[in-house]
C-alpha cells in the first residue's frame, strides 16, 4: 500500500520473532536496570541533583538504545 509516506516500509514478520525480540529487550532491562541506576546516580557527585538524575534514569529506562549508549 502506497499512502505517500516515504518512511513506510513493508515488514514481513513472524510472531515468534517479535516475541523473541520483545523478550530480549525485557531481559536487557531486567539485567541492566540496577547497573543503570547506579551509573546515573553516581553522577550526583559531579553536581547534578537527585531530581534531575531520577528524570534521566526514567528517560533511559524507557529508551533501550540510549541506555546502552550511556552504559558503553
Amino acid at each position: 500500500m502506497d499512502d505517500g509516506n516515504q518512511d513506510s516500509v513493508p515488514i514481513d514478520y513472524d510472531t515468534k520473532e517479535i516475541e523473541e525480540i520483545t523478550n530480549a529487550l525485557e531481559q536487557f532491562t531486567a539485567n541492566k536496570t540496577p547497573h543503570l541506576y547506579e551509573k546515573v546516580m553516581s553522577m550526583e557527585i559531579v553536581g547534578f541533583d537527585d531530581n534531575f538524575l531520577c528524570s534521566v534514569f526514567d528517560y533511559l529506562v524507557g529508551r533501550e538504545s540510549e541506555a546502552k549508549a550511556f552504559l558503553a
